[in-house]
């Protein structure tokens, strides 16, 4: 029935808006300028955790890199908001991936990249906002990805087709 549906699409805007508090919880005031090299130390340490698989100390370390960036260091915020979309993700926080990878696209629209909109239509993905991860996914394409990549994106593409045309199926049954 239609009271389902709002109550999903409510408890997925609820589940954004919490991401939204946390994340915000968890920023790092910024004081004066930043310190660039300590910043570049902490997305350094970020890198080899998340590589690691040690997530939540990852996100810990870009979120230090990123309170600490000086604010016209554009290009090492976006690689760090980027590094903690990635460790977020691989922590099943995916709302808040979405958040951090939109944190970096907003920094410099012009210079997102294949990868990032590839890793923030994974996260909608799984949180199963197909139609968003769709639109991702397909503006990926455009945006630099490698061949095997772009395969796995087109096939990321079809199966959130699929996904999405299920999800409408179920949808329109609880309505009914």
């Amino acid at each position: 029935d239609e009271d389902s549906i709002e109550e999903s699409i409510d408890a997925t805007e609820a589940l954004l808006n919490a991401a939204a508090v946390e994340s915000n919880k968890s920023e790092i005031v910024n004081h004066g300028r930043g310190d660039l090299e300590d910043s570049i130390g902490w997305y350094n340490m970020g890198t080899n955790l998340l590589n690691e698989g040690k997530n939540d100390e990852a996100i810990s370390s870009f979120e230090k890199a990123i309170g600490g960036c000086p604010k016209n260091e554009i290009e090492l915020r976006i690689k760090a908001q980027n590094g903690r979309g990635n460790a977020l993700y691989n922590s099943g926080r995916y709302p808040e991936s979405v958040l951090a990878y939109h944190a970096a696209i907003d920094l410099d629209p012009d210079v997102v990249t294949g990868r990032t909109l590839f890793n923030m239509a994974s996260s909608y993905a799984a949180v199963e906002m197909f139609d968003d991860a769709i639109k991702c996914f397909t503006q990926a394409l455009d945006r630099g990805l490698n061949k095997n990549e772009v395969e796995l994106c087109e096939r990321q593409i079809s199966r959130c087709r699929i996904l999405s045309r299920e999800q409408s199926k179920r949808q329109a049954r609880t309505v009914r």
